[in-house]
């Protein structure tokens, strides 16, 4: 699990209401016809509405967690598979090796350019 991860499921842990108004919001603009949709859009909206629409503190959701709550929605809901458009996670990457090419970034001729050796 990667860091963003950890902190998105430690935040819904103790604010399950974000996920639900997410479902409610994205199956909102589903039923209005969209294909697609930004998660983004959908976390703004839900900040919109706890600041706006109800009494109390605002939540305050970062914007990385958009990747996850989109996933899960694909999830809970297959046959919306592809709705929100997702690129592969840092944390989904396998490990990267050290390049054992060295580099010598003297500078040669004032260009700036640099060998690999």
């Amino acid at each position: 699990m990667n860091y963003w991860q950890s902190r998105q499921e430690r935040f819904h842990a103790l604010n399950p209401g974000v996920y639900h108004l997410f479902k409610r919001f994205t199956l909102e603009a589903i039923a209005k016809g969209r294909d697609h949709f930004s998660a983004g859009l959908v976390l703004g909206r839900i900040r919109w509405y706890s600041a706006i629409e109800t009494t109390g503190e605002p939540w305050k959701i970062n914007e990385n967690f958009a990747a996850y709550y989109a996933r899960q929605f694909m999830r809970d809901f297959p046959e919306h598979a592809g709705f929100f458009r997702t690129r592969i996670l840092t944390g989904e990457l396998p490990p990267r090796r050290l390049d054992a090419r060295i580099v010598d970034t003297r500078n040669y001729g004032g260009l700036g350019q640099h060998s690999i050796g």
